[in-house]
């Protein structure tokens, strides 16, 4: 029955708490009379009420704040098995410790969890100084010593642990006792609700490890073979959940993870990740990850990492969709890599009825027309003009960013500004190399109309100021036809092409595609104009100019694609390259690695515009080479880009200075 008033000294003699001695040795003898076979028990009773110390205990299991009368009643009601009418006289007659006693015994005699509620409200409402208070008049009263608040204090924590034990013999004896107990922790705070998780968990332990045992089974027969049963899985972890949940809230309400549901989660998590990136298997990772969101929900850690999770697994999903999608296009794209000539000539040309351009034109359609996939069907075909701009065919890689930059609708506007950037940095790189040709065959009227074409877009004042001398020079030559001139406006624009490799006003963001899709990946550049004078300036033993890379754009975070299919959608985790997935070789920077690199940029940014002599553009060129050696091409976390970003926008000025301090040494 777990707790019971008529077990109590002061019920068994039929006495009262405010009874004398005397009175207590009567009550015995008749009691004897009456039940002459439970002298025994009786003669314990006696003995109870008569010492000190186990008095303090039946005093306490008592009802010692309600009259002999109202004492009797409660006991009757309890007796005749009437629970609504012991409700009733809870709500009207009692409040503190004879409540909280009363609805224990309800508890187990009736076997009603609407006593629960009764029972932790009026513990709440039990003060040791009140009891100690209302004890010492009982005491005075039936001729017995006080006591202290100490010793009041130690009986009622044992009654608590008395009431709890009452309740989950109560719970336990019902379907779902962790959820029953846990609806009802929701709405109550107090030490009675600590005494109940304890004597909840008790219980439960057990339990929870033989549910652990058969999960973990089922668990790592997922992450090892990917054949195991998730269904199977997941009803255990349910279950398990179930009988956990008292614990976990009472954690929760704390702000904290409860350790054992952490570990079993733990666990589970990793097989959902392994399902997704040993196995492939998506949909099953999915529904795993989307369990355990519901099963874990009263974890803080377990709901954040989740809800990530199921996002990369949706994008995950997603993006596998895509690249089966784009597989045709991407195909045709190798192909005309292969031969980077035939396929520049073709575009230069404008030839796009030719086999291999209208096959492009038609695999690009599909992608658009499929929905969904004009951003990366476009970053294929970016991929190809960034491998004609690095085989210096600038005008190719124009013309065919331009014709499918046309023929796409991006969404994302960072992406528009940034394809458009690299539009305006190839359409410079083609005409620079025209009008470098132009003017070494002596052709000036072409000279001159490039000239004139490159001024109607260039904003950089100092490089329009040398177009304009070029066509100036140019239309003299045209007017004069001497010699001399001819020679001068050959050097002039020499010139020029190597003040625009290292003066262009915004460094190139001309990026290689990303393996699609990469989570961590850093666009690199193929250059900031193109290498019209390369042939120029190896004759003058000038190493070909190594663009600054253009770091993170703005819509990184964001946008960034997530991992392939064999790679980790653990954010927490660092993803490791799987067979058969090539990363390129580049390693994931670290937040301090990021911000050296994000610190050299800001750094070459400075020295660009300080740089004046040549031999000065001899050293940045140096020092670019060893930036992109270093930073050309790496991964990284987007939390980690951010907080680099941070930290180097907070010393932009002192790296001006290290910019200044450096030009200065070089005698600029």
């Amino acid at each position: 029955m777990g707790y019971s008033l008529t077990d109590n000294a002061f019920a068994r003699l039929r006495v009262s708490a405010r009874a004398r001695l005397n009175k207590i040795e009567e009550a015995f003898e008749d009691a004897v009379i009456d039940a002459p076979e439970a002298e025994g028990d009786l003669l314990k009773a006696k003995q109870a009420l008569s010492s000190p110390k186990p008095r303090l205990e039946a005093e306490i299991r008592w009802l010692i704040d309600l009259s002999p009368k109202k004492a009797d009643q409660a006991l009757s009601l309890l007796q005749a098995g009437d629970a609504d009418a012991v409700l009733r006289f809870l709500g009207t007659h009692t409040n503190g410790l004879s409540a909280a006693n009363i609805a224990a015994d309800a508890c187990g005699r009736f076997g009603d969890h609407r006593f629960i509620g009764p029972l932790i409200e009026a513990h709440a409402d039990i003060t040791t100084d009140a009891v100690a208070v209302h004890l010492k008049g009982v005491r005075a009263a039936a001729g017995f010593a006080p006591v202290t608040v100490e010793q009041t204090q130690d009986v009622l924590q044992r009654l608590r642990t008395r009431h709890a034990a009452a309740v989950v013999d109560l719970l336990v004896r019902q379907d779902q006792p962790g959820s029953t107990l846990a609806r009802l922790l929701t709405d109550h705070t107090g030490t009675m609700v600590d005494a109940l998780v304890q004597a909840f968990d008790r219980w439960a332990t057990p339990h929870l490890r033989e549910l652990e045992e058969q999960a973990r089974a089922e668990l790592t027969a997922l992450e090892t073979s990917g054949t195991g049963d998730v269904h199977a899985a997941v009803a255990l972890l349910r279950e398990w959940d179930e009988i956990s949940q008292p614990v976990q809230l009472h954690y929760e309400a704390k702000g904290l993870d409860e350790p054992r549901s952490l570990r079993l989660y733990t666990a589970a998590r990793s097989t959902a990740v392994s399902l997704a990136n040993d196995h492939a298997q998506y949909d099953r990772a999915q529904e795993l990850s989307s369990a355990l969101l519901e099963i874990f929900r009263e974890l803080p850690s377990a709901k954040r990492q989740l809800i990530r999770d199921l996002k990369d697994l949706e994008n995950l999903q997603q993006d596998v969709q895509r690249e089966t999608r784009i597989q045709p296009l991407q195909a045709h794209v190798d192909r005309l890599r292969q031969d980077l000539p035939r396929a520049a000539l073709l575009l230069e040309g404008r030839d796009w009825l030719a086999p291999d351009l209208a096959r492009l034109d038609h695999e690009f359609a599909q992608c658009l027309a499929e929905g969904g996939l004009d951003d990366m069907a476009l970053g294929v075909v970016r991929g190809l003009a960034i491998d004609l701009n690095a085989a210096d065919r600038p005008r190719a890689a124009f013309e065919l960013l331009r014709r499918y930059r046309e023929r796409s609708s991006l969404q994302e506007p960072d992406l528009k500004a940034k394809v458009a950037k690299d539009l305006e940095i190839l359409r410079s790189n083609a005409d620079q190399k025209d009008l470098t040709r132009a003017l070494e065959a002596g052709n000036l009227a072409v000279a001159s109309t490039l000239a004139a074409q490159m001024l109607g877009y260039e904003r950089d004042e100092k490089l329009r100021a040398q177009l304009v001398q070029i066509r100036t020079a140019a239309d003299k030559k045209k007017a004069a036809q001497t010699g001399s001139y001819l020679g001068w406006g050959i050097v002039a624009i020499l010139a020029l092409v190597f003040f625009v490799f290292n003066a262009v006003s915004d460094r190139p963001s001309y990026d290689p595609p990303p393996s699609y899709p990469d989570p961590y990946a850093v666009d690199t550049a193929a250059g900031a104009v193109a290498d019209a004078a390369a042939a120029a300036a190896a004759a003058e033993g000038v190493d070909d100019y190594l663009p600054v890379p253009n770091l993170p754009p703005a819509y990184a975070d964001d946008y960034a694609p997530l991992p392939p299919p064999t790679n980790s959608y653990d954010s927490g985790a660092a993803a490791q390259p799987d067979a058969g997935y090539d990363y390129g070789g580049s390693p994931i920077f670290t937040r301090s690695e990021i911000e050296t690199c994000l610190a050299d940029d800001a750094r070459l940014e400075s020295l660009r515009v300080l740089v004046k002599s040549n031999s000065g553009v001899d050293r940045y060129n140096a020092l670019v080479e060893t930036y992109n050696r270093r930073c050309g091409s790496f991964r990284y976390r987007p939390g980690d880009m951010t907080d680099a970003r941070m930290a180097v926008n907070a010393r932009r000025s002192s790296i001006q200075a290290e910019a200044e301090a450096l030009v200065a040494e070089w005698g600029e």
